[in-house]
């Protein structure tokens, strides 16, 4: 809820346009990850609160100087560009809890949202923005916390959202962290976002039925994921190096259409729920692929589209 009045910053704790402290509310995995990783590049972190006040402590203790605040009213009446690092359904609740003083920044780090979710902040005088670092993240270690953090988001893309000081301010932490950035237009964050969910999530769905056909074969999975994790890494390093269409093996770009049947009928026989999904990823692969004969690919399109036929029916 909101404070009855708004407590005044102290100067002595607000920094001008070229050096705006920050503060963190949330102290999930993300925004454990940004704030070290941005502590750890020469950002100023002097704040911040969580759901968890554990949570809060830890990360506080991480970060010389951050302090761990009981409310969010008082990491936003503290920082200049406030993170909201909460889950999405929660940001626009979160942003409207708080009184925002006049100048101060309101950002989120979500992938499908846009500044709108902030709209209680403009309200009130400040500045919103986003930031979305297109990275999984999961629990930093107690041991070289700074480097771990660093490294999770050297390379890393940005979706950046903001103008003026604070755009330049957004811009300037991701050069800081060895990253990229790139504007997304409002209307295209659903896009976007799927298209990380399809890089993350969903790659692990992928990953875990091929790691089930293992057990199939009677290999435990814990087994499976330590035979097939190699060979998806060098694949994804691969793509990186020589790019996705030069790093693309097997039958698809050979032209192997006899051992493509083999592996649907196998599957239609020991696996049916795993065989609509390789008829789908096949059919991507083939447009992956080029100086494969003609005559080889009509053989491959009317192969799989044989083979759709007979994929178990979804309820509806």
């Amino acid at each position: 809820m909101r404070t009855s009045q708004r407590i005044t910053p102290s100067p002595s704790l607000r920094y001008d346009d070229s050096c705006p402290n920050i503060g963190f509310i949330g102290a999930g995995a993300l925004g454990t990850n940004l704030a070290v990783a941005l502590a750890a590049v020469g950002w100023r972190v002097d704040a911040v609160c969580s759901r968890s006040n554990a949570s809060a402590q830890s990360l506080a203790a991480r970060i010389p100087g951050c302090v761990a605040e009981a409310e969010a009213q008082s990491v936003a009446d503290r920082c200049r560009i406030v993170f909201l690092t909460v889950p999405d359904d929660a940001i626009a609740k979160v942003a409207s809890s708080i009184e925002w003083p006049s100048e101060t920044a309101a950002v989120h780090c979500s992938g499908a949202g846009t500044v709108s979710l902030l709209s209680p902040a403009v309200r009130d005088g400040a500045h919103r923005g986003s930031l979305h670092p297109l990275q999984s993240f999961v629990a930093l270690p107690k041991e070289n916390a700074f480097d771990i953090a660093r490294a999770r988001l050297k390379g890393v893309t940005f979706a950046v959202e903001g103008s003026g000081w604070l755009r330049e301010a957004l811009e300037a932490m991701v050069s800081d962290l060895g990253g990229h950035t790139i504007a997304v237009d409002p209307s295209n964050r659903p896009l976007y976002h799927a298209s990380a969910v399809m890089s993350c999530g969903i790659l692990i769905a992928l990953l875990r039925s091929a790691a089930s056909l293992w057990q199939q074969m009677g290999i435990k999975e814990d087994e499976a994921f330590r035979g097939i994790f190699p060979l998806a890494r060098t694949t994804l390093e691969n793509a990186a190096d020589i790019g996705p269409q030069s790093a693309t093996t097997g039958p698809v770009p050979r032209g192997d259409v006899k051992t493509i049947r083999q592996h649907l009928e196998a599957l239609a026989h020991s696996a049916p729920e795993v065989l609509p999904l390789y008829v789908q990823m096949t059919r991507a692969s083939i447009s992956l692929s080029s100086g494969i004969d003609p005559q080889r690919l009509c053989e491959m399109a009317t192969l799989l589209s044989e083979f759709e036929k007979t994929c178990p029916s979804r309820p509806a």
